[in-house]
């Protein structure tokens, strides 16, 4: 990849229309080198999309769906530009294939850019997508709009792969799931997901989970699962036998009962008496994780929301 040429970089700023101020997405600039003032030349960067026009229509979308369209930064002027970022405004996404384009378009040629719709609430959506380059002037606009409209029914409450906003699409409760291999899943309090800022919580299980219960609040904005979590569902899951408890997650006085539970573990068993099932650090009221093969020993309280055992700690049995 080529290093961007030592000049001035000029940043557009872009508001939804639709009340929420936008977010602005931006590659880190190149710092600038030497003593020399940056030079501004005049240097035309149209937008536009594959139709010709300057504005992208994505129609009607339902929340929680994501619809792409690709458009053309074409530099029309006699030398190179340096592309520096694209802004976008509220649900809308946007980015060009640096991997494969690389950062500096040709005079007189196009690279393809990359949008899409995401809306997570109902309404019009409008506004531009702003690519930013060197030299100075060189920036451009393509207007893009759509409508978000509701899901047809009511939220689920069974459901399986896939991003979902929370309240319109899925509702929001305490789900149980029967993983069928390694599980991974996310809270959000975005949605479309920001995943460097906006992680609630995250947790990526070992290969067998056994079974999985996590809390979506009202308050989150989306909720990711992926494959091997299987399907989540309101209802309380597996059965134990009887004054036993084998690995995974499990909800006191449902799946278990209160007492004093013993099991021959292994090295690396992690167990956890978990106040709530947010996953976030204060649910955790004690938790222990074993250097060698020993006997552990945990007594769950009435007053515990749950407790999470991995297969290291075999099975325990309740002893009082």
């Amino acid at each position: 990849m080529r290093a961007a040429a030592p000049f001035l970089v000029v940043i557009a700023v872009v508001v939804s229309a639709c009340g929420d101020d936008a977010q602005p997405t931006l590659l880190q600039p190149s710092s600038v080198q030497g003593s020399s003032p940056p030079v501004a030349v005049s240097i035309p960067l149209n937008l536009k999309a594959d139709s010709g026009e300057a504005r992208i229509d994505f129609g009607s979308v339902q929340v929680g769906q994501e619809v792409y369209k690709t458009f053309q930064i074409c530099n029309e002027s006699a030398a190179p530009i340096t592309v520096q970022g694209m802004l976008r405004p509220d649900g809308f996404s946007a980015y060009w294939d640096y991997e494969y384009w690389g950062d500096t378009i040709p005079k007189g040629e196009c690279t393809d850019g990359y949008s899409s719709f995401v809306p997570r609430r109902v309404g019009r959506y409008e506004g531009s997508i702003v690519v930013t380059a060197t030299p100075a002037a060189a920036s451009g606009a393509i207007a893009v709009r759509g409508t978000a409209t509701a899901p047809p029914g009511p939220p689920l409450t069974i459901f399986g792969e896939g991003t979902y906003v929370v309240g319109l699409v899925v509702a929001p409760g305490r789900y149980h799931a029967d993983p069928n291999s390694q599980c991974e899943w996310r809270r959000s309090s975005t949605y479309p997901i920001q995943y460097d800022t906006s992680i609630i919580a995250t947790i990526t299980t070992w290969i067998d989970p056994g079974h999985w219960i996590v809390d979506i609040l009202p308050s989150d904005a989306a909720f990711e699962s992926y494959d091997g979590c299987g399907w989540w569902d309101q209802w309380p899951g597996k059965k134990l036998s009887s004054g036993t408890i084998s690995h995974g997650v499990w909800e006191v006085n449902r799946h278990v009962q209160p007492g004093r539970y013993q099991a021959e573990s292994g090295p690396s068993c992690r167990w956890e008496r978990l106040r709530h099932f947010r996953w976030t650090p204060d649910g955790v009221i004690e938790t222990r994780t074993t250097e060698s093969a020993r006997t552990e020993t945990v007594t769950l309280q009435p007053s515990d929301a749950g407790f999470l055992t991995t297969p290291e700690c075999g099975v325990w049995k309740r002893i009082s």
